[in-house]
């Protein structure tokens, strides 16, 4: 898909995007810092939870987080956070809306085939301009100091945070604590955390259209807010809810994340949102999971960072052209917008992840390398093409006979059990497939096998109830929020064969097999739902659930992928609807 140029000085339509372009512009590049143009080397992003013990790149992330925060204008963390992401409706660096688009608001894709590609130069701009303060704040170190720090600013880049990954389940604890302590270049300190919660300066609060959530005297964001909304005012930071809520959907956010790379038969225009993914798992639907999760932390890092993987996988897939809006940033010495195209390649703006080393390597090669990370990262049953209950692996069974499915059912399963099973390499797979109309609130939906909860239980006891299937996170684009105009629909693939394979491990059900198994259960054990919303409503419009099953042989080594059949309906009226 091609966007708009301008062809002269004067300001012209720009019609796909909605938004119209002006003379200077910042140029979104990236880093260069550490990159070799001669071998195409380029610095990795890494995993949170390993670059907070990284020394030198982790203090000074946490340093520019603090200046970042505290500056203002286009290139401040509000003017891209706040400013690109979301409110205010703003123009950011003069690019001003089309009439007629979107009431005039916003740029951020959602509910469209531009999602993942348009969060690269996002994620872009935002690294950029912390790299500037990383490197002014190395210089300031004492002599002694001073080459280990400007050594880290060569190489520092970003981080990311693997959701997926059970190795280090829930929200990593660097994030969770209001204190942080750094060496400094006036030595040890203990700070507040900017990762933790984000304080407005006070120029945000004189800007208009803000939103209602910005409204009055509100000073800094709240994760998963116990009342009010997420952006100070009188709620409180939950931490432990926000924790339950990441752990509840670990189990799917592991079989999604490694479905969604290794299922070679879905078109990018499917893999890309929750508009177009008919029949197939998408990057947007884990996305909005973890934007919901936490309370605004979309982990736009790692949706890149999966992208990318996706990439090398699917080298010949892209885009399909078509007509859908566009986006905000400018390639260097160009008049024109980022591109799908000048935006597919991570080398464009200096970055790589640790599982993609594509220099000195055929693109076969490159391929099957990636294949075997994504295998030892979410599949690590590949390397033994383990396919059924390990008897060595830690289980939690019960003595309830297979034909005793009137008790309680425990759904759940640890994290050590999802690493050590092999739930990703089991020859029958099951998802709910959903499909609903966009929603003016946005909300989670909990599915239950059996009874659900009442409609008054907090969203922390809905996430760790024992009958807990999945959810379904849903991210509303209501009339006057961020970004272009949408799709009226959402669509999405839920893996539940983890969940029903939990009934396996405690000797509930004998298999996965459809006909001795999971369709009696089912027949038995109806799938019910509630809603966790402000005033406990269920959904606006026809919710569809259906029940499908696909057959699957399993990967027998590290870097083979899993042959995927078709999804089939398997039951009606086991749904409630």
């Amino acid at each position: 898909m091609r966007l708009p140029t301008r062809t002269n000085a004067t300001l012209s339509a720009a019609i796909l995007t909605g938004f119209v372009l002006r003379c200077s512009a910042i140029a979104v590049t990236g880093v260069s810092a550490g990159v070799n143009a001669a071998t195409g080397a380029r610095p990795f992003r890494t995993e949170i939870n390993s670059f907070s013990q990284s020394g030198p790149a982790f203090d000074l992330y946490i340093q520019a987080l603090q200046v970042f925060s505290n500056q203002s204008g286009d290139l401040s963390y509000f003017g891209i956070s706040a400013g690109i992401h979301g409110f205010p409706l703003q123009a950011w660096d003069g690019v001003n809306p089309l009439p007629g688009s979107n009431n005039g608001v916003g740029y951020c894709t959602h509910n469209s085939i531009l999602f993942p590609v348009w969060h690269r130069p996002y994620m872009a701009i935002f690294e950029q301009a912390m790299w500037t303060i990383v490197n002014n704040i190395a210089s300031q170190y004492p002599s002694s100091q001073r080459q280990t720090y400007t050594a880290a600013v060569n190489n520092w880049r970003i981080p990311y945070w693997d959701w997926a990954d059970v190795r280090t389940p829930g929200i990593p604890s660097v994030l969770s604590s209001p204190q942080i302590t750094i060496n400094t270049p006036s030595g040890r300190q203990t700070v507040t955390n900017p990762l933790y919660a984000y304080r407005f300066p006070n120029y945000p609060r004189n800007i208009p259209n803000m939103g209602q959530d910005f409204e009055g005297d509100r000073l800094y964001t709240v994760r998963h807010p116990t009342t009010g909304s997420a952006s100070g005012g009188n709620a409180q930071q939950d931490d432990q809810a926000a924790n339950q809520a990441v752990l509840g959907d670990l189990a799917s956010l592991h079989q999604q994340t490694y479905q969604l790379l290794t299922d070679t038969s879905v078109s990018y225009n499917n893999f890309a949102s929750d508009a177009n993914s008919a029949g197939a798992l998408s990057i947007e639907v884990v996305h909005n999971t973890i934007h919901i999760d936490t309370g605004g932390d979309g982990g736009h890092i790692n949706v890149d960072r999966i992208f990318a993987l996706w990439q090398v996988i699917n080298p010949n897939k892209y885009i399909t052209p078509g007509r859908d809006p566009g986006t905000w940033a400018y390639p260097p010495g160009t008049n024109t917008f980022h591109t799908p195209a000048s935006a597919r390649a991570t080398k464009t703006f200096g970055y790589t992840y640790p599982e993609i080393v594509d220099w000195g390597v055929s693109t076969s090669k490159l391929r099957s390398n990636v294949i075997a990370a994504v295998n030892k990262l979410y599949n690590s049953a590949a390397a033994t093409g383990t396919s059924s209950v390990n008897s060595s692996a830690p289980t939690r069974r019960r003595q309830v006979p297979a034909t005793n499915l009137t008790s309680d059912l425990m759904l759940t399963l640890s994290p050590s059990e999802i690493q050590d099973l092999p739930i990703n390499n089991l020859p029958n797979q099951y998802v709910l497939n959903i499909t609903l109309p966009q929603q003016p609130e946005s909300s989670t939906l909990y599915f239950f096998l059996g009874d659900a909860p009442s409609a008054s239980t907090s969203s922390s006891s809905l996430s760790s109830a024992d009958n807990l299937l999945t959810t379904y996170a849903i991210f509303s684009k209501t009339p006057g929020s961020p970004g272009p105009p949408t799709a009226t629909t959402t669509r999405a693939l839920l893996p539940i064969t983890a969940q029903l394979y939990a009934l396996v491990v405690q000797g509930v059900i004998p298999s996965l097999d459809l006909a001795e198994a999971v369709a009696p259960l089912l027949n038995q054990k109806r799938i019910t739902w509630t809603s966790a919303t402000a005033d406990n409503q269920r959904v606006q419009g026809q919710l569809t659930v259906q029940v499908l099953q696909r057959d699957v042989q399993p990967a027998t080594s590290l870097e083979e992928l899993p042959e995927y059949g078709e999804w089939r309906e398997v039951c009606e009226g086991c749904v409630e609807t």
